[in-house]
């Protein structure tokens, strides 16, 4: 009810402050998307259907609701139609909810250029499993651990394309830190293809959550052979690092690692 006495108030003192030729059905005030409400309203149309392909136009567009109500109620004034009823805010309130969850429920926990899983999933998953150690009275630590990749350096640019432009440099190493990461995505796949969790954590490292075992020092070895070999620049050296990094017993302390490891 207080939505609709704000709804009201506002009318009043817009109402007010609006010339009088454009108090009229169809006038210039009809906000961008609600033409199909306003023209529903004058000639007596399925008003409640028209809101719902509103709010579904507005939600694709990625119109946020509060400016959605907020036209909704500028549109009613401007055709005359008094405040938005109940059922019609509902529906375009409802609307735009489906459509915007559909978007959210279609979002990746993965990085859409190298498909490295992200951060916070990297921490859920070290929370499941945090919590099944704990069940059968064992550390974490004892049956996994990361192997990280760090982006090495390449050989740094002569001086004289290093002084012909700060900005066009920068851009370009950016992008060859894309590509490089795009590279030791492929690679950890490559060699960790049994389901382990492979997450990015910042801009320049990539951890994979590996079983403890046997074959672990093997794997590292094979993966850091891989990275050296594969270049999407040829003619440039990298030197990237890859190494074992051991879980914490802990559990707090393996979020700060976490967050050691972004920086």
């Amino acid at each position: 009810m207080a939505l609709f006495a704000h709804l009201a108030r506002r009318r009043e003192s817009m109402h007010q402050l609006l010339p009088v030729q454009s108090r009229a059905p169809r006038s210039a005030f009809v906000p961008r998307g609600f033409e199909p409400m306003a023209d529903a309203l004058v000639y007596g149309g399925d008003v409640e259907a028209c809101a719902i392909e509103v709010g579904r136009d507005l939600a694709t567009d990625g119109t946020a609701l509060s400016q959605v109500v907020d036209d909704l109620e500028l549109m009613y004034l401007a055709v005359e139609a008094g405040v938005p009823p109940f059922r019609v805010v509902r529906a375009l309130c409802l609307a735009w909810n489906e459509v915007s969850l559909q978007y959210l429920h279609g979002l990746s926990c993965e990085d859409p250029l190298t498909g490295l899983a992200s951060l916070p999933h990297l921490r859920s998953r070290l929370d499941e499993l945090q919590r099944a150690a704990e069940r059968c009275g064992e550390y974490l630590s004892s049956g996994y651990a990361l192997v990280v990749v760090e982006l090495g350096a390449a050989l740094a640019a002569p001086p004289r394309q290093a002084a012909a432009g700060s900005t066009a440099a920068s851009v370009s190493a950016r992008f060859s830190t894309v590509l490089r990461m795009v590279e030791v995505a492929e690679a950890m796949r490559t060699v960790f293809s049994g389901g382990e969790t492979l997450a990015r954590v910042g801009g320049h490292r990539a951890v994979a959550l590996v079983p403890r075992d046997a074959a672990l020092g093997a794997s590292v070895e094979a993966l850091r052979q891989l990275l050296t070999d594969w270049s999407v620049e040829p003619g440039v050296r990298r030197t990237p690092r890859v190494w074992i990094e051991s879980l914490p017993t802990e559990h707090q302390l393996t979020a700060t690692l976490l967050d050691e490891l972004v920086r």
